[in-house]
């Protein structure tokens, strides 16, 4: 399940805004390609009816040089409404004071158009008095340099038609500029702060949507919730946690936390009636339902969220976001952490069937490989550890109980169950390191013992028997039972079945000599191909 929301408010109105604004931009741009071309063909052309001098070789190196570059750039689209860039302010006035050199001064519109251009990006990066700054700048310089190349009777004439055309440009150019430019730059500021809402909120709505996919691969019910909680840390939220309805206290109990490390109570009210109304409950836009918010602002937030749901196994769970600021909580984001909620439930309930299915795989193959009764490896996981084992370094006593045919006859196969528990037990607690029990069925046991030292197998075989033979409380009365013990130590080679017999043979002798007592097998090992030995070099467990 993935999260879909429809575009936001902020995202239209930045898309409007956007629209708008591009338009604006890219008018300006061309504005700025053709005083490019402008300067580079007045400068190389010089007409006969310029101001009455030629440019010398630098400056139209110098010019065309700005024009190619200017051109270049804004033909990449790059502009100069991306921020107060006073280096194309710069490059335009430059290349209008070129146009306005290389033109005769008479030619009024075309002295306009060069002008407004460094004008609008001056007022656009600093309003009207970048475009007056501009506008005296370049005037400025175009009139002493026709000062200086105009003849002296000339001068006063010069001055005044110059003047003139500079005055008329202030109204002209440079006022209709200052508005054009001011609402053009009021409206990329909020293109702007909308296109900044508009991407925050689609990371938030990332967030959540990434959430929602980690979550369907969450392997438990608290790693689900764990998602949840860190994807609303991410959208903005300072405090995240979790609760769930006690059943023995009937009251919330929070459960799981990120974020701020405050303890906040559970609000009963608000997360009981995010379960009832099946709906997020919010505080901080302005459909609040003020009867059920609990207010945290003796903690400083000002924004929260809590949703709830119950589980498929009757539990009620609820989940409470924080912020100290007062997050945009438009409806596509309240739907989409109402979305998020819903795929916790979803999560939780395909998180609680695989934990009950890894429980109930684990538990059969442990009963695959163990005594239901008893709890001690069966007789299949011996032969698992035999085929692990170094054989030289490997004894086994085989153990058959004495009497036990008459526990089970006198008393009842209840009591002959308690009694072979109750062996289990005892010989657990007689082995040392590295020797494991094992039941092969009925009232037969096994002890694989590790070393094979001989005076250590006999010393064992004597506790195990002086264990078992003492009274055993199996309810109304007491069992004896008593222990004959087989030993049989191996050699080099040796198959598991050939050790298994030898210690099977050994304890029939002991049984027959009167029972609780023990017999070292002295037949002759059966030595298997390799793929039947013990593996030379493992150790026991």
């Amino acid at each position: 399940m993935t999260t879909h929301v429809e575009p936001t408010t902020a995202v239209v109105r930045a898309e409007q805004d956007s629209t708008r604004t591009d338009a604006l931009v890219d008018a300006l741009r061309a504005l700025r390609i053709l005083l490019s071309v402008a300067a580079a063909v007045l400068v190389v052309l010089q007409p006969d009816s310029s101001a009455g001098h030629r440019l010398d070789a630098t400056f139209i190196v110098v010019a065309m040089v700005l024009a190619v570059a200017n051109l270049l750039a804004n033909l990449s689209a790059r502009s100069a409404l991306d921020g107060k860039n006073g280096v194309q302010v710069v490059l335009d006035a430059m290349l209008a004071l070129t146009v306005m050199l290389s033109v005769d001064v008479g030619a009024t519109p075309l002295v306009w158009i060069a002008l407004v251009i460094p004008v609008l990006d001056a007022a656009s990066a600093w309003g009207s008095a970048g475009a007056m700054t501009a506008w005296l700048a370049v005037s400025v310089a175009h009139i002493a340099v026709q000062l200086q190349t105009a003849a002296p009777d000339d001068s006063s004439a010069s001055l005044f038609r110059i003047a003139a055309q500079q005055l008329a440009a202030v109204g002209a150019i440079v006022i209709p500029a200052s508005i054009i430019a001011s609402r053009l730059r009021d409206d990329l500021e909020k293109t702007s702060d909308a296109r900044n809402i508009a991407d925050e909120r689609s990371r938030q709505l990332r967030s959540l949507s990434a959430a929602a996919e980690r979550m369907a691969g969450a392997e438990s019910p608290g790693a689900v919730v764990s998602v949840a909680l860190e994807a609303l840390v991410e959208v903005g939220f300072d405090r995240v946690d979790s609760c769930e309805m006690s059943v023995a206290h009937r009251s919330w109990m929070a459960s799981a936390s990120r974020g701020k490390s405050e303890t906040i109570d559970p609000a009963e009210d608000v997360l009981l009636d995010s379960l009832e109304r099946g709906r997020i409950i919010t505080e901080g836009i302005g459909d609040t339902d003020a009867n059920v918010m609990y207010r945290q602002t003796s903690l400083g937030y000002r924004s929260r969220i809590a949703a709830g749901f119950s589980t498929d196994d009757g539990r009620q769970i609820a989940i409470r976001a924080w912020s100290t600021e007062a997050l945009e909580l438009d409806s596509s984001l309240v739907e989409s952490v109402g979305v998020l909620a819903k795929q916790v439930q979803a999560a939780w309930h395909a998180a609680n069937t695989y934990e009950a299915l890894a429980r109930w795989s684990q538990q059969l193959a442990h009963d695959a490989r163990h005594d239901v009764l008893t709890g001690l490896p069966n007789r299949a996981q011996l032969f698992v550890l035999l085929g692990e084992l170094d054989m030289a370094e490997t004894a086994m006593l085989f153990l058959d109980l004495d009497g036990f045919k008459a526990v089970n006859d006198s008393i009842g196969h209840d009591a002959g169950d308690m009694v072979l528990i109750e062996v289990a037990r005892r010989l657990n607690d007689a082995l040392g390191e590295g020797d494991t029990a094992v039941r092969l069925g009925g009232d037969e046991f096994v002890v694989v013992a590790q070393p094979s030292n001989m005076a250590r197998v006999r010393i064992l075989a004597l506790d195990i028997i002086a264990s078992i033979v003492e009274p055993i409380d199996v309810g109304p009365t007491m069992a004896t039972v008593g222990t004959s013990i087989g030993i049989a130590v191996g050699v080099a080679g040796e198959t598991p079945d050939s050790l298994l017999r030898r210690a099977d043979e050994a304890m029939y002798v002991a049984k027959q000599s009167g029972g609780s007592a023990h017999h070292v097998s002295t037949s002759e090992p059966e030595i298997g191909p390799p793929e039947r030995r013990g593996r030379n070099g493992r150790r026991g467990r």
